[in-house]
């Protein structure tokens, strides 16, 4: 129904500032992006020399197939011979059109990775809150060992190993708002239950 808010909306809004009251550190935003710009351009170099060498193999088959088709002309070649030439050239072709269509997938795959990687360090809040289910998910589970509710509000946060030894190290930052205390009846949200 239009204009209701559910109870799974609002704590969405109440887990969506936790990620408001984190952030990174300037030193680990700038070492994760230089990190990202180095994968992306290795990714593209690896990209580019399998398109070059699979357009090579391509190229190479369409000039046997133009060979075969001058012979046919020149009576040269029979006509079961160069059907079965044919036949293996278009083969050999469309393997490689796949091919080439799956590394242009990956490529693409590869860059959404990294764009949800910097999304996420540049404003966490953001990130989460435009991220689909399965994403936010993976964001809790990332983040989250455990985030205990009462009455529909956070009582305690229990951060993972990984959240708490970045805080340690001075990486991550959080906020003193939103400041939880717990009680004794709770209802656990975790990544293993689904948020």
């Amino acid at each position: 129904c239009q204009g209701q808010y559910s109870p799974k909306e609002e704590l969405e809004d109440k887990i969506s500032e936790l990620f408001k009251d984190m952030s990174f550190s300037k030193e680990l935003i700038d070492m994760v992006i230089k990190k990202a710009k180095a994968s992306t351009e290795a990714d593209r170099q690896g990209y580019r020399a399998n398109v070059d060498r699979l357009t090579a193999q391509r190229n190479s088959l369409l000039t046997r197939k133009t060979i075969a088709e001058n012979k046919l002309l020149g009576d040269v070649l029979s006509d079961d011979d160069f059907i079965r030439i044919r036949q293996e050239i278009e083969s050999g072709v469309s393997s490689i059109d796949a091919q080439l269509a799956k590394l242009e997938l990956n490529q693409g795959e590869n860059i959404d990775v990294v764009r949800e990687i910097l999304k996420l360090i540049r404003n966490m809040q953001n990130s989460y809150e435009k991220a689909t289910p399965e994403i936010k998910h993976q964001y809790l589970a990332m983040f989250f060992k455990a985030i205990y509710v009462s009455n529909g509000e956070i009582q305690e946060v229990i951060y993972t190993d990984l959240i708490n030894e970045l805080m340690r190290l001075k990486h991550l930052f959080k906020s003193n708002k939103g400041v939880v205390i717990p009680t004794k009846s709770r209802v656990i949200i975790s990544h293993e239950m689904g948020a």
